[in-house]
């Protein structure tokens, strides 16, 4: 393109030419009579800025021949400092650019020209997104526009320009953004390859909507944390500031979003949103932590029963929640509409422990658990009938062993000392008057036999005794003197002849038969009677040889020489055996009478055990003894209702073991009985005295330097047979309290029931031992159910219950076993007899020391 400056050069103002310092200018570009032309030639007549633009100078004279200018100026009106030389000018400026050029001639004529062309600015080089703000609500539009330059500065046109954002939930229109999600975004515009990138966010909007959600099964003490959720008109959670606050029943200590309640009762919760009207609220709820007012009116606490019948009688009463279930043991009943009731109860024999729950509607449970003892009882200070029994059977390890007493029963000795001395002592003599009565008459006496017997030094090569039970309830006894043997010597005269001799006398034994009938007096002594003695000799011989003299004698006297000697020595034994043989057996069973006292618990008990009477049948004897046991110091506050007692009865013998000891479980309660009130459960016990260190049991305890238990039992320990095992130990309503240091930290009721081993040991002495499960039951008193103590109270009382009951099982080992002085019973085996299984039976065989 070619630019025609029109710049007409005066010569001289007013046709004066030559000048300095004067301008003819021809505006029009029309040249004039004697006027200087000055033509300034473009390449184009815009440009790109920054782009070089050529172009041309012609100057023309007056005589408008061309003169050549070796210097000029170029300025713009838009730049000033644009960039030229004497053949291109480089302009950065856009705009329309008012160029002059100012030369002089060499004559000093100034020359000026002036004319326009147009700059255009150069590709974008730097993109400018510009937001009306970096941050908006949801549903809230944000303005933008979009600003570009070229490199020198210059503004582009940014019609052509593309905006995008980074997500689709942002809705782009020519010059704003708006979206109803929250976020934060990234925003593009380019042209060409210049782009700028701004982030804003979307915040949501001013709250629509609060929900308070707030965990309603909250317990006495808890603290809930409530979570408000704030949500605009877009759904989007809103972040406005709230406010907690309770109406209810009782007290509450709210801190921000955390809610504590400190009593039972109905509340409701509001969260409102600060400054506005805007709130919501959960409730009214229920808050029930405690199960229902459960009081026990019978039977009391440690209670008795003298029966197996009884009426459980009770109050049940809920302020908050009625009760929707109450039972005892599991068997349901009803309240009246004031909350009595009215139970009878069916007790087992022994420990009863009654469960009576009340459920209120807000499924908290309120427990009382109680212990009656329950059956018959045997009065402090009276004898238990039958409580230790003796059976000793027919055969080997029983009354064949017993025999042994009849060995050395009798002695030579003994026998000599009965034995008549003379045994016979007689004489023929006949008297005569050879005068015939003449001469006052003259009597001649003549003796013609005269004779003395002598029986000495008795000799026997033993004794045999025999026990034979008969169903008549007598024992018959059959004694044998083995080889009795006797020394005679006799001397006497025949018609005037003197006569003397001596021998021997024997016999193959000589036999008793015999029936003693045992049976104890009213002093508890055993006693015997004898019946249908009859004694034998058998073998009889009286050694004659050489003495036939005295032969003649007896013979002329007509005397039973056997019997005459038998029937002294058969007196003699019989004397003997009617004082030693009852007395044998009575004193053997007056053995098994225990009497004995034993020091336990820092107390003396003593124990008896009497003989009651005395049973004989075809297998054997059984010799029932009544027992008494007695505390030496009753520590107890009262008495009870004595022992439990159920009369068990001995079990139907079988032949088998050859002795049998029972013990029955009613002596056993006895014995029970009078530890309890001699202070056997009385305890006062510190852990170190159980075995356990106060850190043991820091996780339910804490930090504690001392634990101490101190046990006060309302009911004696019993046993009664067990279902399965030997024996049932319970123990009921046994009051435990736990100081921790010098504080109490736990008060609790406890029932338990557990297995009883019992076996013999080599001393001759019961032990006992517990079985592995305890069966425990608690009603804690302190601290109230529902803490956190009373929850912890079980897992205590599961270690510290096992350390208390070796106390009464070591005190069953002082019981001895009754013996006869001499022998013992071996090979002793334990077992449960008896129509009830009431009967603790150690079976052996007795046998000599």
């Amino acid at each position: 393109m070619r630019i025609l400056l029109p710049i007409s050069m005066s010569l001289a103002l007013l046709g004066c030419r030559n000048q300095p310092g004067k301008e003819n200018v021809n505006t029009d570009g029309v040249v004039a009579d004697n006027e200087w032309t000055v033509q300034l030639e473009l390449s184009q007549d815009s440009v790109s800025a920054g782009l070089p633009l050529t172009y041309t100078v012609t100057v023309l004279d007056p005589d408008e021949q061309p003169v050549t200018l070796d210097d000029w100026a170029l300025t713009s009106s838009l730049e000033p400092d644009l960039s030229w030389s004497y053949t291109e000018l480089t302009p950065i400026v856009a705009g329309e650019h008012g160029l002059t050029l100012n030369a002089t001639t060499d004559d000093g004529t100034a020359l000026v020209a002036e004319g326009t062309f147009n700059v255009v600015a150069g590709p974008a080089y730097d993109v400018d997104l510009v937001l009306d703000d970096n941050a908006t609500q949801a549903g809230v539009e944000i303005g933008f526009r979009v600003e570009a330059v070229d490199q020198f500065g210059n503004a582009v046109d940014v019609s052509g320009a593309s905006v995008t954002v980074d997500s689709e939930e942002i809705l782009v229109d020519a010059n704003s953004f708006w979206s109803t999600v929250p976020g934060t975004y990234v925003a593009t515009a380019a042209i060409g390859d210049s782009e700028d990138v701004e982030l804003f966010v979307v915040t949501p909007g001013p709250a629509d909507s609060i929900a308070l959600i707030f965990n309603t099964a909250v317990e006495l003490y808890q603290t809930v944390t409530a979570r408000v959720r704030l949500q605009d008109a877009y759904g989007n959670d809103a972040t406005e500031d709230w406010t907690l606050s309770v109406d209810g029943d009782g007290e509450t200590v709210t801190s921000f979003r955390n809610v504590t309640f400190y009593d039972e009762g109905f509340y409701t919760v509001t969260a409102t949103v600060d400054g506005r009207e805007l709130s919501d609220s959960v409730g009214p709820f229920l808050i029930d932590s405690t199960g229902p007012e459960l009081t026990i009116y019978t039977p009391e606490r440690g209670g008795w029963s003298e029966g197996l019948q009884e009426d459980l009688t009770g109050n049940v009463y809920d302020e908050w929640s009625p009760a929707l279930s109450l039972s005892v043991n599991g068997r349901s009943f009803t309240a009246n509409s004031d909350g009595d009731f009215t139970v009878p109860q069916d007790y087992a024999f022994g420990l009863n422990v009654l469960e009576t729950t009340a459920i209120d509607g807000d499924n908290n449970s309120a427990t009382d658990t109680r212990a009656v003892l329950a059956g018959g009882f045997l009065a402090e200070g009276e004898r238990c009938s039958q409580g230790v029994q003796v059976r000793l059977h027919e055969g080997t390890g029983g009354l064949d062993t017993l025999e042994e007493l009849g060995e050395g029963l009798i002695s030579g000795t003994d026998l000599d000392a009965l034995l008549p001395s003379p045994v016979f002592s007689d004489s023929a003599r006949n008297c005569f008057d050879p005068c015939g009565g003449l001469f006052g008459g003259c009597r001649v006496c003549v003796t013609w036999y005269a004779v003395n017997l002598y029986v000495t030094n008795p000799r026997i090569s033993g004794t045999d005794m025999d026990l034979d039970p008969q169903s008549n309830g007598r024992i018959g006894t059959l004694f044998a003197v083995n080889d009795p043997s006797l020394r005679w010597s006799a001397s006497g005269t025949a018609v005037g002849i003197g006569y003397s001799g001596s021998g021997d006398i024997s016999a193959r034994d000589i036999t008793v038969d015999m029936e003693v009938e045992p049976f104890v007096d009213g002093s508890n002594n055993i006693q015997a009677t004898l019946y249908n003695v009859n004694a034998t000799a058998n073998g009889f011989d009286f050694n004659f040889n050489g003495f036939g003299w005295l032969e003649d004698v007896f013979d002329f006297f007509g005397v039973d020489i056997d019997a005459l000697i038998a029937e002294p020595m058969l007196g003699a034994v019989e004397d003997i055996l009617r004082d030693e043989v009852p007395a044998v057996l009575a004193d053997a069973l007056q053995d098994l009478e225990l009497s004995f006292d034993v020091d336990l618990f820092e107390n003396v008990f003593t124990i008896d055990a009497l003989p009651e009477f005395i049973d004989v049948d075809n297998s054997g004897i059984t010799l029932a003894m009544e027992t008494d046991v007695a505390a030496g110091e009753w520590v107890r506050p009262d008495f009870g209702l004595g022992s439990l007692y159920a009369g068990y009865q001995g079990p139907e013998y079988t032949g088998s073991p050859g002795a049998i000891i029972g013990m029955s479980d009613d002596f056993l309660n006895q014995f029970l009985y009078q530890l309890w009130g001699g202070g056997a459960l009385d305890l006062r016990l510190d852990s170190s005295e159980l075995g356990l260190n106060a850190s043991d049991l820091e996780f339910i305890l804490g930090d504690i330097d001392s634990l101490t238990i101190v046990a006060d039992p309302l009911l004696p320990p019993v046993v009664v047979p067990g279902d399965g095992n030997l024996l049932d130990l319970q123990i009921g309503d046994l009051l435990l309290t736990l100081y921790a240091d010098e504080d109490v930290f736990i008060e609790v009721y406890v029932s338990a029931v557990t297995d009883l081993d019992v076996s013999v040991e080599g001393d001759q002495t019961l032990a006992a031992a517990i079985g592995e499960d305890i069966e425990l039951y608690f009603d804690v008193i302190y601290p109230e159910a529902n803490t956190v103590g009373a929850a912890d109270t079980e897992a205590l009382l599961e270690a510290i219950v096992p350390l208390i009951l070796p106390s009464l099982t070591d005190a069953l080992g002082a019981i001895e076993i009754p013996s006869i002085e001499g022998f013992t019973i071996s090979t002793i085996s334990v077992d449960a007899a008896g129509p009830e299984n009431g009967v603790l039976t150690l079976g052996g065989n007795l046998t000599a020391d």
